[in-house]
């Protein structure tokens, strides 16, 4: 098992990590893989995406997403498990996260009509699920002058970036094992 977490996790034929590699908090999520979709499927068609963060979300549309969760996920034996405080940290971070990329994802899809924001409003996104008044008001959201100044400071900073973010990806180690390059090499003090 550690040979497979070692190097990605992809289960292939590939040698284990040359570093060790061992399970990093990541790991230790409150939602599995497979349970993510449901969470992305029902923000994005039951949750407005017009707010800047997942805290910003009225209580009562989080409320009605933490509801939805419960059907398929046994709550209070995460309150009583001993370590109930990172599962929940974990779980909010992972709703912070499928937030963020569903929010992403409706951007993507409104920079690419071409046509302006009058047409977008009338295409709302695919996959299904996303009525037209949550899209509309999503469409508001990215006009506005706020999003749209901090979209701006955004790419500029990405711009100045010396090493691109690629957090949950993999690591420099595993990145550098994959594509063959050599680790960068340290000076020993007093040599």
């Amino acid at each position: 098992m550690a040979a497979v977490m070692g190097h990605g996790g992809d289960g292939g034929d590939k040698p284990p990590h040359p570093f060790g590699g061992d399970i990093g908090v990541h790991q230790i999520d409150a939602v599995p893989p497979r349970r993510r979709c449901m969470v992305g499927s029902y923000m994005w068609r039951d949750i407005d995406l017009d707010k800047n963060t997942w805290k910003e979300v009225p209580e009562a549309n989080r409320n009605g997403m933490f509801t939805y969760l419960s059907t398929y996920f046994d709550f209070q034996a995460i309150s009583n498990d001993s370590d109930a405080r990172i599962l929940w940290e974990s779980l909010n971070h992972r709703i912070c996260q499928r937030y963020r990329g569903r929010k992403n994802r409706a951007k993507d899809k409104f920079i690419d009509m071409l046509e302006g924001a009058e047409a977008a409003r009338a295409q709302p996104p695919h996959p299904p699920g996303m009525d037209s008044t949550r899209w509309s008001a999503t469409i508001d959201h990215f006009l506005t002058d706020t999003h749209c100044k901090r979209s701006s400071l955004n790419k500029e900073y990405r711009k100045k970036q010396v090493v691109k973010n690629r957090i949950g990806m993999c690591s420099y180690g595993s990145a550098s094992f994959k594509n063959k390059i050599m680790l960068m090499e340290g000076k020993v003090k007093g040599s």
